[in-house]
């Protein structure tokens, strides 16, 4: 996704006032578009809870383009088990 359209698609999740509502638009942006590792990190950030993370972290793993990278998703967890969690869902794939 170019850095562009990016930029204006955290920038629509960031406005949602609901964390479903963030939630929901961040996966219709995964689905129409290849995103980058470092891309899902910084959407990830946008979320205030961790499940929202962790959530949106496992639906993009199949729309990520560079998923030889996606142990940087790894540092937007507060909690270990959200690190362990995403990272058996991975070898599950």
């Amino acid at each position: 996704m170019s850095s562009g359209n990016f930029s204006s698609a955290v920038t629509t999740i960031k406005k949602q006032s609901f964390e479903d509502a963030k939630l929901s638009t961040a996966k219709q942006i995964a689905t129409s578009n290849c995103l980058s590792s470092s891309q899902i990190v910084e959407i990830c950030n946008a979320f205030t809870y961790e499940q929202s993370k962790l959530d949106f972290a496992k639906f993009a793993y199949r729309h990520c383009i560079d998923t030889n990278n996606y142990f940087k998703v790894n540092n937007v967890f507060q909690f270990t088990t959200s690190t362990d969690e995403l990272n058996e869902f991975i070898q599950g794939q």
